[in-house]
């Protein structure tokens, strides 16, 4: 990913990984009738990690993910390097390398299936990232670890926003505002879609898309008081991005429910940061990329058990339930004081009464 950021914020990410340390077995490859294990110990087994060859965040963050696991099971990471002929050269001499399995991020190279399809002829495991690829004729699928589809925690997101507006007074086919950090448009764009799908089909009457420029904590935060001075009927604010959800929550708990807005949304994706003072949204799902990429590793680890995978394996989403409620006007002076606040130019200025809005004195 080319954006002067990249690189902390993948620091960050990396950061939180290494303060986690490996924790317990979070994962499980579902079972399928098999053959029995190998005797062959994991710390003789080697993985090496295909990448794409961006320098895409996300990558980045599967790559350290995908190290960290095999490093914790005693398995040789070996990141396989650029060779002749992309991405199928490059996994054309790790085999020669000595790869016990193959973890790869897929490309678009034409000739990929058939550079996969010879590593599992040869009793290599290949785990895929994030996407399918279509076998040659002749091969069978390839194991592919994906994300849980969006729509589902969407729908649930949606819902849940909804069931609190009504709670409060606020009617539950009001207009609704979908924020995201614009440096992650890309990353974003399926969750927003189907937050915007969910949306629309649970009778939202008028849904927008707005991408956040700018420290996207603050910027999010000024966008929420901007956005209530244009739109008195502005009810729900969905929201894909921790930062982006930090600040929004930030704007709701300064606004003491004066109007209230209901907020939900993913969280996770690549921005690295921490959740700060989630608990009053409705809702919000965790995704965090880090953990596909050690499930790849963990799967391709039973598959050289012995112990073959489905050809399609999930990484389940955290739904989290927030309480909905409203703040108070004490709670907003006490925000107001604390380091918890954006207290930036963009935020002070969007803070001052305007366009008619009401604001917590």
């Amino acid at each position: 990913m080319s954006r002067s950021v990249a690189s902390f914020r993948v620091g960050l990410a990396w950061s939180a990984l290494l303060a986690s340390g490996c924790g317990p077995d979070r994962f499980s490859v579902p079972p399928r009738p098999g053959s029995a294990s190998t005797a062959e110990p994991e710390s003789a087994k080697t993985i090496f990690f295909v990448g794409t060859g961006s320098r895409d965040e996300r990558e980045q963050i599967y790559a350290y993910a995908t190290q960290r696991e095999a490093n914790s099971r005693q398995a040789i990471y070996r990141p396989a390097g650029p060779a002749p002929g992309g991405q199928p050269g490059a996994i054309r001499k790790a085999l020669a390398d000595g790869a016990s399995a193959l973890i790869v991020v897929p490309g678009d190279s034409p000739d990929l299936g058939a550079a996969l399809a010879e590593a599992e002829s040869k009793q290599v495991p290949v785990i895929l990232l994030g996407r399918e690829v279509p076998a040659p004729a002749g091969s069978g699928p390839f194991t592919v670890v994906v994300q849980q589809p969006y729509e589902e925690s969407a729908r649930r997101i949606v819902a849940t926003t909804i069931e609190d507006a009504k709670k409060a007074g606020r009617p539950g086919d009001g207009v609704a505002k979908i924020l995201f950090d614009l440096r992650d448009k890309d990353d974003s764009a399926p969750r927003v879609e189907a937050l915007k799908r969910a949306a629309e089909a649970a009778g939202l009457r008028k849904v927008e898309v707005v991408p956040i420029q700018g420290p996207p904590g603050e910027a999010s935060a000024a966008a929420v008081f901007d956005l209530l001075g244009k739109d008195k009927e502005l009810t729900i604010i969905l929201v894909d991005g921790e930062e982006v959800m930090q600040g929004v929550s930030k704007a709701r708990i300064k606004l003491a429910a004066n109007p209230p807005i209901f907020v939900g949304g993913f969280i996770g994706n690549t921005s690295g940061s921490s959740p700060v003072i989630f608990g009053r949204e409705s809702c919000f799902v965790q995704v965090y990329p880090e953990d596909l990429g050690r499930l790849a590793t963990r799967t391709a680890l039973a598959r050289l058990r012995g112990e073959p995978a489905e050809a399609r394996v999930v990484q389940s989403t955290k739904f989290n339930r927030g309480t909905g409620s409203l703040s108070t006007a004490e709670e907003a002076k006490l925000l107001d004081q604390s380091n918890y606040y954006p207290v930036g130019p963009a935020a002070k200025k969007a803070a001052e009464p305007a366009a008619g809005t009401p604001r917590p004195q």
